[in-house]
């Protein structure tokens, strides 16, 4: 079985370009955690916490250069606030303690909104997201 896209039920720009890189990483496939000095690191396309059959398949695995991956993880809280901000949340904190400024004053309120609402919906395990 070989894992081109993540897909789920909603259809958004965001989705798109996250699955614009990852197909472009599937196409130029890495194995390695740095090349040519440059750090990779393992990108899980299904992500691990909806889709835990899947965590630990090869198919499922992408190494991506670490500003890449908190842009797929940007991706998906753009398209899922809510179900997917707590993924971001946790790059987006190494980064910010790292980088300059990722997000916007607004984006910043609205995910720590998502979080808020993800942490309640966390309290009532099997209530879907």
């Amino acid at each position: 079985m070989k894992l081109l896209i993540y897909k789920d039920d909603k259809k958004s720009i965001w989705l798109d370009k996250y699955n614009k890189i990852i197909q472009d990483s599937i196409n130029n496939p890495r194995k390695v955690k740095t090349i040519n000095g440059v750090k990779y690191s393992l990108h899980h396309i299904y992500p691990r916490s909806y889709f835990p059959k899947l965590a630990n398949k090869e198919e499922n695995k992408c190494y991506i250069d670490f500003h890449t991956h908190i842009k797929l993880h940007y991706f998906l809280w753009k398209h899922d606030g809510v179900k997917y901000c707590s993924q971001f949340w946790f790059c987006y904190v190494w980064y910010k303690k790292n980088y300059k400024d990722l997000l916007t004053a607004e984006e910043f309120e609205q995910l720590k909104q998502d979080l808020k609402e993800y942490r309640k919906f966390k309290k009532n395990e099997g209530v879907k997201i």
